[in-house]
């Protein structure tokens, strides 16, 4: 049994230190830097469907870093497609 199942006694929600790290956000500062895409390619291929969506908190589009690292690799696995 997994050390968080342990404490929990088998609860679901518990959030653990991988989880966090997966919950990461990135601004598109961030993202623009990152990936070296201009913000304007970084919406077209959103808007086609070809780009991880972000996260609207207020006013800001946040991306979920494990999402665009997942997304990135996959970019590279299959070239893109």
């Amino acid at each position: 049994m997994k050390q968080a199942e342990k404490r929990t006694n088998g609860r679901q929600g518990f959030v653990t230190k991988g989880d966090l790290q997966r919950a990461r956000l990135v601004t598109m500062a961030d993202l623009r830097d990152s990936i070296m895409l201009s913000r304007q390619t970084i919406w077209r291929m959103r808007r086609a469907g070809r780009f991880p969506q972000p996260i609207q908190i207020g006013r800001r589009l946040l991306w979920s870093e494990h999402k665009l690292w997942t997304w990135l690799n996959r970019q590279r696995t299959y070239g893109g497609r």
